[in-house]
C-alpha cells in the first residue's frame, strides 16, 4: 500500500518536473513576442510623430537634454559644466527654429561631439603603461623560451 502510493508521488513528481519547465518557456516566448509588438508599435507611433514640425522639435530637444542628464557632473570643473549647459540650451534653441529633421539630427550629433569627454593625460599616460608592461612582459617570456633552447 505503501510502496503504491510513493510510486503515485514519484510519478506525479516526474510529470510536474518536465511540465514547469515547457511552461516557463511558453511563458517567455508568450513574453518576448509581446514586447517584440510593444516594440513595433512605438516604432511605427514615433515614425508618424516624426512627421509632424513640433514633435520632431521636441524631440531632439528632449535627446539634447537627455544627454546633458547622463554627463556626470563629478567629471568636469564648474566652468566647463557651464559651458556645457549654455551649449544645451544654445542647441536647443538653434532646434526650436529648424524645420528639417536631418538638420535637427546634425545638430544632434554635432553636440554630442563637441559635449563628449575629452582625453585627458591620465588616460594617456595608463594606456601607453599598460602597453608599455605587455611589451615588457612577452620580451621577458621571448628571453624565457630562448633561455631554455
Amino acid at each position: 500500500m505503501d510502496k503504491d502510493i510513493e510510486k503515485e508521488i514519484d510519478a506525479s513528481n516526474e510529470e510536474e518536473a518536465t511540465i514547469i519547465p515547457e511552461q516557463a518557456k511558453q511563458q517567455m516566448e508568450n513574453y518576448l513576442s509581446i514586447k517584440e509588438k510593444e516594440r513595433e508599435t512605438n516604432e511605427a507611433i514615433h515614425k508618424e510623430n516624426m512627421k509632424d514640425l513640433e514633435y520632431r522639435r521636441w524631440y531632439y530637444q528632449n535627446q539634447i537634454q537627455k544627454h546633458m542628464d547622463m554627463i556626470p557632473r563629478e567629471y568636469y570643473y564648474q566652468a566647463e559644466y557651464e559651458q556645457m549647459e549654455t551649449l544645451c540650451e544654445k542647441y536647443q534653441k538653434s532646434i526650436a527654429t529648424m524645420e528639417k529633421e536631418e538638420e535637427m539630427e546634425a545638430l544632434f550629433k554635432q553636440f554630442r561631439k563637441k559635449t563628449a569627454k575629452k582625453w585627458n593625460a591620465n588616460k594617456i599616460i595608463a594606456i601607453l603603461l599598460f602597453g608599455f608592461l605587455i611589451l615588457f612582459g612577452g620580451f621577458l617570456i621571448y628571453l624565457l623560451i630562448l633561455q631554455n633552447k
